[in-house]
């Protein structure tokens, strides 16, 4: 019984750490390299797509159009979850973190129930 509290420990150790690592690799700036739907990729000016992600758990997002969004962000497993505050009636959105190095990101999501990858280089 005691070997089995131990291993549940160190699990829970273990998978904390995890979390926090990949919550200090997102903080910072990040600009898009390219944007995929599916298996091509989008035309859009991968320079105008930024997610700055701060140590208080704050975000900003600055898009094509002028598109702006800003809030709050949260890793749980594998998923990002972000809080766009601007918004009247914030819904918290989900993207897959597919990959993250220290200075590459990969977020999948939906958008318009199209599955879209977002590829981001640390700045």
């Amino acid at each position: 019984m005691d070997k089995l509290l131990i291993l549940f420990l160190a699990f829970l150790a273990l998978s904390s750490c995890g979390k926090v690592r990949r919550e200090r690799m997102l903080q910072g700036d990040w600009q898009a390299v390219r944007v995929m739907e599916g298996d091509s990729i989008l035309p859009v000016p991968d320079s105008v797509i930024w997610l700055h992600f701060y140590e208080n758990y704050t975000y900003r997002y600055e898009g094509t159009l002028k598109y702006e969004e800003a809030g709050h962000w949260r890793v749980k497993n594998h998923l990002l979850l972000v809080r766009d505050t601007l918004q009247a009636e914030p819904e918290e959105r989900r993207m897959r973190i597919q990959k993250l190095t220290e200075d590459s990101l990969f977020l999948e999501m939906m958008d318009g129930g199209r599955k879209r990858l977002l590829v981001m280089g640390k700045r």
